[in-house]
């Protein structure tokens, strides 16, 4: 027996007989731990999709809000300056345009003469134009004038004024009626739906008044115009 083969024996049997106390793990093929470039590039791709997505809502909500906003909004007339006057040594007269009735456009003029003389003057409203920026556009109309009147527009009656008395009442370009729904018994300028529906909006520009005015066989003219403007609120 060789002088070592106990110890060779017992050092055998302690490293190469003893159970180990771990189990070794069994081999169960090889686990991926990274991507593989396609698998990258289908994660990139959903990202980029997602990204487009939030993207696209956020505009259709934007596009949304700009639509509902435009819809929301209404055109709104006002005029520079909001009245306009003249004064002479005969007379002296007022022009103011009126919004429609419920509505944000205007649609007439108020009009208002006082006679400063001691004799009675005429209004000549068949010598009278409306204006549109500084051309002649027709004539006025008032509520009350049937459609008839309207239709013939012949002679236009005079308006007499007293000495000392102001008139005041309401015109409107007769150019800007809409004339496919004047109808028998339709009054323009009525207060009642038929008659303001039946009145054209005031256009954007420089609108007013030729005025003549009969004093003593002469014929006196006045101008008087304001600004109409627009813009959606």
């Amino acid at each position: 027996m060789h002088p070592n083969n106990g110890l060779v024996k017992s050092h055998h049997n302690r490293w190469l007989c003893k159970k180990p106390k771990f189990k070794a793990r069994e081999s169960r093929g090889v686990r991926r731990t990274c991507s593989t470039p396609q698998r990258q590039r289908d994660e990139a791709q959903r990202r980029n999709w997602a990204s487009y997505e939030a993207i696209k809502n956020a505009c259709g909500w934007f596009l949304a809000l700009i639509l509902l906003a435009g819809c929301s909004s209404v055109r709104v007339y006002t005029t520079e300056p909001a009245v306009r006057q003249a004064t002479s040594a005969h007379f002296d007269v007022l022009l103011q345009p009126q919004l429609a009735a419920g509505k944000t456009y205007f649609n007439s003029f108020r009009f208002a003469i006082t006679n400063k003389t001691d004799k009675p003057f005429s209004v000549d409203w068949d010598d009278s134009y409306y204006l549109l920026d500084g051309r002649r556009q027709g004539q006025f109309g008032w509520p009350g004038m049937s459609v008839d009147e309207l239709r013939e527009l012949q002679k236009s009656p005079v308006s007499i004024v007293a000495p000392g008395e102001t008139r005041a009442g309401v015109i409107f370009p007769i150019q800007f009626l809409d004339r496919k729904k004047l109808r028998d018994g339709a009054r323009p300028g009525s207060g009642d739906t038929v008659g303001q529906a039946l009145l054209g909006v005031l256009p954007e520009g420089v609108n007013g008044i030729e005025l003549t005015v009969n004093l003593d066989g002469e014929s006196v003219r006045e101008t008087l115009t304001l600004q109409i403007t627009s813009a959606r609120r």
